[in-house]
């Protein structure tokens, strides 16, 4: 059939039953973590696109972060001004409208008293929550709390309430996938 190339892993999370099933599997530094967030930003919530009204915002607010991160790193980012990244834009917004349709639009972010901290595109299915594509806060006071991982942490909360299976964050062996327990899967 043809040469099969090597693949990357997917980190996968395993979920069990209850948060609190959760936070005892993973280390206690990385348990400090969440506590020294939730204590800092007790009024710190979830919130997720749940209609067609909403997407655009949330949207935009995910393409403005998700942007300025690349573009602090010295990339272009899949967004922007040039006439390929206006096309990705527009693919992904409708991609969004679909999914969102079909209820398997998982645009979230994270707020801290009506600043958004962290969005994040992701989807799901009745069993699995996949993260797609990742946007964080710039601000130097709150990135001290390590947002992304927060993010991830109120991702995890919300997808074992939801009975989900598994927390897929998808392909990439970056190290910190590590700390959330996942385990690694070829795809």
């Amino acid at each position: 059939i043809g040469n099969v190339k090597d693949q990357s892993a997917c980190g996968v999370i395993i979920l069990p039953n209850s948060w609190e099933e959760y936070l005892a599997s993973i280390g206690n530094s990385f348990k400090k973590s969440l506590k020294r967030f939730q204590n800092a930003f007790p009024d710190a919530r979830l919130e997720r696109v749940e209609h067609e009204s909403e997407l655009e915002i949330f949207k935009e607010r995910f393409v403005q972060m998700h942007q300025r991160n690349w573009e602090k790193k010295g990339y272009p980012g899949g967004f922007g001004n040039s006439d390929e990244q206006i096309k990705v834009e527009r693919y992904h917004f409708s991609v969004m409208q679909d999914l969102l349709k079909e209820r398997n639009l998982a645009l979230m972010q994270l707020k801290i008293g009506g600043q958004s901290i962290a969005v994040d595109y992701c989807f799901e299915d009745k069993r699995n929550f996949y993260v797609y594509l990742r946007s964080i806060t710039e601000d130097q006071e709150i990135g001290k709390y390590s947002p992304g991982r927060m993010m991830i942490f109120y991702m995890i909360k919300n997808a074992i309430n939801n009975g989900k299976e598994n927390f897929d964050l998808l392909r990439g062996e970056e190290q910190y996938k590590n700390d959330f327990k996942v385990i690694w899967k070829k795809n």
